[in-house]
């Protein structure tokens, strides 16, 4: 502070020094022939000189007593850039989070929450490997490869019963997801798609088309998603003889189509592309 007020102090005299005019002997005066020109040369210098510094000292006092606040606030959990901590209100910050406050809406988002995941789906209703990756904003494409055991009905002789088989599938899908909410830690998703599978049902064939539907959950702190999701579909078992192999509890008639579903649970580790893909500002 002292420092700017030596400064502020020789430039006030240099500006005095110059609004000066000489006199034959080639020495300063304070002459003018404009008596307004005489007082504004005079009262401007003397008014920087006396306002700079009651500015810089109500900004140095603002910034300590904000300091003094914010000094026992953890900031472990900021992931991102700037902290709105030390700005005014009308500062307007958010401009620079890449989004715009106006119009901004909790319900859509502006890059994937992640580039990549991979993980697995959990028992009890299927075991095995899931891939998923976002190739837009709002797109993304997943892969599973797992075992599971499929129960539905058969319809025979008018009646309904029971059919249960072994299955080692491979699922295919594209999917439209988008933010539901966001919380300090996590976001919340939304996803619906469909695609195709193919499996190996222990000696028999197995082809098919399924929706899939549910939730992903985001963890922002650590790279992990958890995935619940639904996937009713239509199946079919086939086998180049003619029968189907009977290993557990399903018709012999060769092809054999029928409703399909799986209820899937899915953890996955999340890799982000850091100059694309970045976690919204909080």
């Amino acid at each position: 502070m002292k420092k700017i007020k030596i400064i502020l102090t020789i430039i006030s005299t240099i500006l005095l020094f110059n609004s000066c005019e000489k006199d034959e002997n080639g020495y300063r005066i304070a002459y003018f022939k404009n008596k307004t020109a005489i007082i504004m040369k005079k009262i401007i210098p003397i008014l920087l000189f006396i306002i700079l510094p009651i500015i810089l000292k109500a900004q140095k006092e603002y910034t300590q007593m904000i300091d003094t606040v914010f000094q026992d606030v953890s900031r472990i959990d900021a992931t991102t850039g700037i902290l709105y901590d030390r700005v005014l209100p009308f500062s307007n910050i958010k401009q620079f989070s890449g989004n715009n406050p106006d119009t901004e809406d909790n319900n859509t988002f502006d890059h994937p929450p992640y580039k990549h995941a991979v993980g697995g789906l959990l028992p009890p209703t299927c075991l095995g490997f899931s891939y998923k990756t976002f190739f837009q904003e709002n797109f993304a494409f997943q892969t599973d490869l797992f075992y599971t055991v499929t129960v539905t009905g058969r319809i025979e002789n008018k009646d309904i019963h029971l059919a249960l088989y072994p299955t080692i599938d491979i699922n295919f899908n594209l999917l439209y997801e988008n933010k539901i909410n966001e919380k300090r830690n996590a976001d919340l998703f939304w996803f619906i798609g469909g695609g195709i599978q193919a499996g190996y049902a222990f000696g028999n064939g197995k082809v098919g088309v399924n929706t899939l539907l549910g939730l992903e959950y985001v963890f922002l702190n650590k790279p992990i998603s958890l995935q619940l999701d639904v996937r009713p579909g239509w199946s079919m078992l086939f086998n180049f003889d003619n029968e189907l192999k009977k290993n557990f509890f399903h018709p012999k008639n060769n092809p054999w189509s029928h409703f399909d579903w799986l209820i899937g649970l899915t953890l996955r580790y999340t890799i982000n592309e850091k100059n694309n893909y970045k976690q919204k500002n909080r």
